[in-house]
């Protein structure tokens, strides 16, 4: 289940040269043509394309780099070239156009590297290991964020690293190692609050929280998306926005809150549509597919997982229908396989009941035969004893027998037959 919802800020270089503003883009956009310094030019424009692109304009954002790209310069040529190869990057990642994302930072960065620029550098270095990252490569992103990360030490450009311990954070935490990627959120934390980075340090918190709700604590993650999406709209910050909506979404799912999670998750779907936003359109329909699975509500839930797939990857159309129907398939096998796990649980519910009926059975034949044993052993012990007593009765009465045949046979000896006494009477008659 996709679980990943944390914002990450891409830190290009626009971000890092000028601070970010409310100033009127249009009155920015008059006096570009007026100004004469061909590098103030570029750099006016790329603060331009920057606030729009926060904004999530990327539409406006495309036209502009546009008029960037065919704006006549005599000096700062290569200037010129860094800045529109690292907007149309950055623009293309956004988009989801990875491998062409790839290939614009990369000679963006030789770009900044033949200039000595340490700033674009650094921030180039970090946007390279975010698209790594998005494409499952963190080896090679990590490699690019430190390597950002050691140009900043040894260097003596101010660079806040928050951003840099975040996208780090991102990696560990996609890699399920979630102490580390805690440790590198809270790094994050730290630089952004010495620094006042409030987008920043909404968007720590919007991680931070993305680790309790893997960690399954849901209300302390809730906590955190509040504190994040609170700060995010005083931003304007329609990104961060998006995805604060999606983790608060899931935590309220998790919690089984399930009306709070689907307005959560349909606004942030509605807010990736209108900046469109492809990620968080992928991001969003997997969100919705884990939902509504949750809920049982199975038909809903693969509607939403085939158009989390076909946003998933950048494949042709042939491949992503060839895709989805293999998943089709697995997912009808998931579905099968759910509702016969649903069975089985239910079976061995009813089992376990019998069981535990069973064993009431059993221990009540059992206590019932211990009592019948307990007696059959008290009265075997009685009639023990009735017979010892009939034994003794009877041996005392052999003896008395014998004794009064023994006395019989002593009389008998000792007094004169009946013949003898007849005899002698008859002699004296």
């Amino acid at each position: 289940m996709l679980k990943f919802r944390s914002y990450y800020i891409c830190i290009f270089f626009i971000v890092l040269c000028f601070k970010l503003n409310a100033q009127n883009r249009d009155s920015i956009l008059k006096t570009i043509y007026s100004i004469k310094n061909d590098s103030v030019k570029i750099s006016k424009f790329e603060k331009l394309i920057g606030l729009t692109i926060y904004d999530g304009n990327l539409n406006k954002a495309d036209s502009l780099l546009n008029d960037l790209i065919n704006l006549k310069v005599k000096t700062h040529i290569k200037f010129k070239q860094l800045v529109c190869f690292a907007l149309n990057a950055y623009l293309n990642e956004l988009k989801g156009n990875y491998s062409v994302s790839l290939n614009l930072y990369l000679n963006a960065l030789k770009i900044a590297e033949d200039l000595k620029y340490t700033k674009q550098i650094v921030s180039i270095n970090s946007n390279i290991g975010v698209v790594y990252f998005t494409q499952n490569e963190f080896n090679k992103s990590l490699n690019y964020y430190f390597k950002a990360i050691k140009v900043v030490n040894e260097s003596k450009e101010k660079i806040n690293l928050g951003n840099f311990y975040s996208n780090i954070g991102n990696v560990f935490y996609k890699k399920k190692e979630l102490e580390k990627a805690k440790g590198y959120y809270l790094q994050a934390l730290k630089h952004y609050k010495a620094a006042n980075r409030l987008t920043g340090i909404a968007s720590a918190k919007n991680n931070l929280g993305s680790v309790c709700l893997e960690l399954n604590k849901f209300e302390e993650a809730l906590s955190y998306f509040n504190e994040a999406i609170d700060s995010q709209f005083k931003l304007n910050d329609n990104f961060g926005i998006v995805y604060s909506h999606l983790n608060i979404g899931t935590a309220y799912s998790s919690l089984y809150m399930f009306d709070k999670a689907e307005k959560n998750l349909f606004l942030g779907l509605n807010k990736a549509k209108e900046i469109n936003f492809p990620d968080a359109f992928r991001d969003a329909y997997s969100s919705l597919a884990n939902h509504y699975e949750r809920r049982k509500m199975y038909d809903k839930a693969y509607a939403y997982y085939k158009l989390f797939i076909s946003y998933r990857d950048s494949l042709t159309n042939s491949e992503v229908l060839k895709e989805i129907n293999q998943n089709e398939m697995k997912f009808e096998i998931l579905k099968k396989e759910l509702l016969h796990k649903a069975e089985k649980e239910k079976q061995k519910k009813d089992h376990e009941e019998k069981q535990k009926i069973n064993r009431i059975i059993i221990y009540a034949i059992l206590s019932i035969l211990s009592i019948i044993i307990l007696f059959s052993f008290i009265l075997f012990n009685k009639f023990k004893i009735i017979q010892k007593q009939k034994d003794l009765i009877e041996e005392k009465q052999n003896e008395i027998v014998s004794s009064i045949r023994y006395a019989k046979r002593i009389q008998n000896a000792v007094l004169p037959s009946t013949k003898f006494i007849k005899a002698k009477i008859n002699s004296v008659k």
